[in-house]
């Protein structure tokens, strides 16, 4: 009989803190794993450059840089602002599309940015934002008709963002915990139902509830580990992945013995730092223009406090003004290059003629204009201990080779993470670059990190096996994991014996 392979993707978990609760003798299901098998670290591709591409990296085993889909709203070539992605684009290309391919059976649940697709496989079966951190394209279900039978099993998630769920109060954020530990639960029950009513080959599920409580807590995680914790809420991440280690306990009895179990982390979690939102002032400060869809003479008028305000009382208006793009930069003949959003990360394309279609930046001149780019964040220094606070510019040609995809940014710019919270830079040649991240009631106090880990609990693969894993390995090993687990095919007879 052939083995089942359940893998579960911890979204956004900070692997070291998990090791150390295990170390500690928590966490019994990830350590029973652990235990068993193999625990290895895994290097999270792109966190320096493009770290919103790592679960694209991740189902497809293709590097962003072929696959050009780095946030789920980027600039394409040949439009004037961004626009999402489309869901549809890595069709075919995923790893259940594979195993389908291969004749396997998959059950997927919440992978980020992704959604059901033309000409998916009746051999997978896809439920999708279900209970995930991101919500970019809806609720779906393939087969169609299932979602809304989960849903009347199990309920209807009673909000779409966790962001929204917080007022700045003390109980705001207890709730968010206790709604956090309560959805792993269900997600859980869910998935082992799914995996007992139809035959299965492959389980992936993804958990988003560690990335939500990161996002919004780990200041508090922080305070414990600084030795203060004033608001009593410094045991929320960790009490999360408390919940998130039981639901793993519960998909893993429900899978059976004859399975088995790949856990990792996509990224991890630390603090927010900031930086990136500091390079449209240092744009501006070079002449390259100003992107901002606000007219030039309504910008210095604009009651920034009142809007911030605003947003903080009806926090939907937020994302629905994100939605509608109030916040996207046009790319238009007034501007040289522009800021990309790219979480940690900041990202700058050239408005390049031929390329994009106000281009005001001949080719031959692009790289010269990246070069003055690099030298002024590179004199950026810290206000008060003048240590430079750019860590690394990354040229797209230079990291991803010159055939990379189109869409890709060409600058990406890492700021350091050992100098606190960066809202203000002084430049001899700029002066001081200012730009607070926004600080609201629903502010993220967690940005992400580059720690990732996977634990493994696989019958007749060697150890050595886990070894030096990246984010585009992990495509690759599940299908040779399914691939051993097979049995051999039955040898013919031969004529005049019995098979």
């Amino acid at each position: 009989m052939s083995r089942k392979l359940l893998v579960i993707g911890l979204d956004g978990v900070e692997a070291p803190v998990l090791e150390g609760l295990m170390a500690d003798g928590e966490l019994p299901a990830l350590r029973a794993v652990s235990e068993r098998g193999v625990s290895t670290p895994v290097h999270a591709t792109g966190m320096q450059t493009l770290p919103g591409a790592v679960w694209q990296d991740i189902f497809t085993g293709t590097s962003v840089g072929e696959h050009g889909d780095y946030y789920p709203s980027r600039l394409h070539t040949g439009d004037d602002e961004p626009r999402a992605i489309d869901p549809a684009q890595h069709g075919g290309t995923y790893v259940w599309d594979e195993a389908a391919r291969r004749g396997l059976r998959s059950i997927v649940v919440d992978g980020p940015l992704t959604t059901v697709y033309p000409g998916i496989s009746d051999l997978v079966t896809m439920i999708c934002e279900w209970h995930a951190h991101d919500i970019n394209y809806g609720r779906c279900s393939h087969p169609p008709e299932l979602i809304a039978s989960l849903e009347e099993q199990h309920g209807v998630r009673p909000y779409e963002q966790c962001d929204f769920l917080l007022d700045g109060t003390d109980q705001s954020y207890r709730n968010l915990v206790d709604k956090l530990r309560t959805e792993a639960g269900v997600k859980a029950d869910m998935v082992a139902g799914l995996m007992a009513d139809q035959p299965w080959d492959l389980a992936m599920v993804c958990m988003s509830q560690g990335h939500c409580v990161g996002h919004q807590m780990w200041g508090f995680h922080d305070d414990v580990r600084n030795g203060r914790d004033h608001r009593g809420l410094g045991s929320a991440v960790t009490d999360v992945y408390r919940a998130l280690d039981d639901a793993i306990g519960r998909l893993v009895d429900a899978a059976g013995e004859d399975t088995d179990v790949v856990v990792f982390t996509s990224h991890g979690m630390e603090n927010f730092i900031g930086g990136p939102q500091l390079i449209p002032g240092v744009l501006r400060a070079m002449e390259f223009g100003d992107p901002r869809k606000v007219p030039s003479w309504l910008r210095p008028h604009v009651p920034t406090d009142t809007i911030h305000g605003l947003f903080d009382r009806f926090p939907k208006l937020l994302r629905l003004a994100d939605v509608a793009g109030a916040f996207r930069p046009v790319l238009d003949e007034k501007v040289k290059v522009i800021a990309l959003r790219n979480n940690r990360v900041g990202a700058i394309r050239v408005n390049m003629i031929g390329r994009e279609p106000n281009g005001v930046v001949e080719p031959g001149d692009a790289a010269g204009v990246i070069d003055g780019i690099v030298t002024e964040l590179e004199a950026l220094r810290h206000p008060v201990s003048g240590e430079p606070i750019v860590a690394a510019c990354h040229r797209a040609a230079d990291y991803y080779g010159p055939d990379h995809h189109p869409d890709l940014p060409d600058l990406m710019v890492a700021f350091r993470q050992d100098l606190g919270l960066l809202d203000t830079a002084v430049s001899d040649r700029l002066g001081d670059i200012t730009s607070p991240p926004w600080i609201t009631k629903v502010h993220r106090t967690g940005d992400h990190s580059d720690a990732s880990r996977l634990w493994a609990s696989v019958a007749g693969v060697d150890a050595s096996r886990f070894t030096g894993l990246t984010s585009l390995d992990l495509t690759p090993l599940v299908l040779e994991v399914l691939e051993r687990s097979r049995p051999e095919p039955a040898l013919a007879s031969e004529p005049g014996q019995s098979a």
